[in-house]
């Protein structure tokens, strides 16, 4: 259970949708249209936006967890 509630803090939704922007980047930019391109830095870059955007908001939703359990609120999400 403690698992599923870490992993939820990640936004599993929004970590599909950066890895959409990255590849939709790169397609209006013509990266793949080079014939000579390597699909390499897509997912180099897909993995980089899941690191830094899953640990972005993590840690985002901690603190605010942190923050309203230390001034006395009971359910961190509720606040406003």
């Amino acid at each position: 259970m403690k698992v599923k509630a870490l992993l939820s803090l990640t936004r599993p939704a929004n970590l599909v949708t950066a890895i959409a922007d990255v590849l939709a980047g790169m397609a209006i930019a013509g990266y793949f249209l080079i014939p000579e391109s390597s699909p390499a830095p897509a997912g180099w870059l897909s993995l980089a936006t899941v690191g830094l955007y899953g640990g972005e908001s993590f840690l985002t939703m901690c603190s605010m967890l942190n923050w309203t359990l230390s001034n006395g609120l009971n359910d961190p999400f509720q606040v406003g």
